[in-house]
């Protein structure tokens, strides 16, 4: 996947920030989508992509003729942000086989979006990294218990697990 910034912004008075993200391998379909973070980030992606991968998507369509749109293509606003949309569509493009799970708020946020729109083959390759993870099986202080211990204001290690692990939806793995 390439990713292209073309325009700088991000507030409500300047123009969206504009990354256009292409697969190599869905040359066949280019983009006709454009995905909205919540704070004013475009991505151009395949609705086709999308709406495979997506019951959520896939239930949107077809738009209303008065839907807003740019360059042609429909916008959908979204709720994540763009550090969170990223990360997920570059899971969903290949581009990550993996996302990194030291940012253990970040890790769980793209799980929860992968949840909400109904992405049940990412979803369920996150919970597997998350289940499987060296990060979730240590104890040391550098461990991801650990910083998500830190973050939940010095919860013990077994609860700051559990929380990482109902928070993918392997509650009851260990």
């Amino acid at each position: 996947m390439t990713l292209h910034e073309l325009d700088a912004g991000g507030t409500t008075e300047e123009p969206p920030q504009v990354l256009h993200l292409q697969c190599d391998a869905d040359a066949d379909a280019p983009a006709d989508l454009v995905l909205r973070s919540s704070d004013s980030v475009d991505f151009f992606v395949s609705g086709t992509l999308i709406r495979r991968l997506s019951a959520v998507f896939k239930g949107m369509f077809p738009l209303p003729p008065d839907h807003e749109v740019k360059n042609r293509m429909p916008i959908v606003r979204v709720e994540e942000s763009s550090e969170e949309l990223h990360c997920l569509l570059s899971i969903i493009h290949h581009d990550l086989d993996e996302l990194d799970m030291k940012d253990c708020q970040l890790y769980i946020k793209v799980v929860q979006a992968a949840r909400k729109y109904r992405m049940t083959a990412i979803e369920r390759r996150l919970r597997k990294q998350a289940a499987n993870s060296p990060l979730t099986q240590e104890r040391s202080s550098s461990s991801l218990y650990h910083r998500c211990s830190t973050r939940l204001g010095g919860a013990s290690k077994d609860s700051s697990v559990k929380y990482v692990l109902s928070a993918t939806g392997q509650a009851g793995i260990r």
